[in-house]
């Protein structure tokens, strides 16, 4: 059984089979009134922001993706883009972070995040900022900068001399 809100988002859903009742409540930025999620919205942008999940009424999990202004890799400006993504202990009713975006590029690509053991993973985006060609655990996006400069250029020049489609 589905009910749905507004332009058909997807609110609310319960699978029941003979033992057992999953119910999963889903939340979007116009639940919740904040800046970011206004922003969100003003861009037509309506992502799942909360999940909660509960089996036989019993609440099992919920996470949270939070948004912000999040910094531009060598831009003094910000993109409306993730900032983390949260559970919450059931036991304790804390929430915790799960991973953390910290760095983004032009294009909105993730260069470094940071998962729940905190170790930065940072990620190498070549062939034009169209895939993923490195990926280095246990340093930060500026450590790694002036390290990448060969790789990517050489990446960039194999897409301009042939004849790669980012179909």
């Amino acid at each position: 059984k589905d009910k749905n809100f507004g332009d058909n988002f997807l609110t609310s859903k319960i699978t029941t089979n003979p033992d057992k009742t999953i119910e999963e409540y889903l939340f979007y930025p116009f639940h919740v009134s904040n800046q970011v999620n206004t922003a969100l919205l003003d861009k037509h942008n309506s992502p799942i922001i909360q999940k909660e999940t509960y089996l036989n009424s019993k609440n099992i999990g919920k996470n949270q993706s939070s948004y912000g202004f999040m910094p531009i890799v060598d831009q003094s400006s910000t993109l409306l883009a993730p900032s983390s993504q949260n559970a919450i202990d059931l036991n304790t009713n804390e929430e915790y972070e799960k991973i953390n975006y910290n760095l983004y590029d032009d294009v909105g690509n993730i260069l470094q995040y940071t998962p729940e053991n905190s170790v930065p993973v940072s990620l190498i985006w070549g062939y034009n900022k169209t895939r993923i060609i490195a990926k280095v655990e246990g340093a930060t996006y500026s450590q790694v900068k002036s390290y990448i400069t060969d790789i990517v250029s050489s990446s960039n020049q194999m897409m301009a001399n042939s004849n790669y489609s980012n179909d």
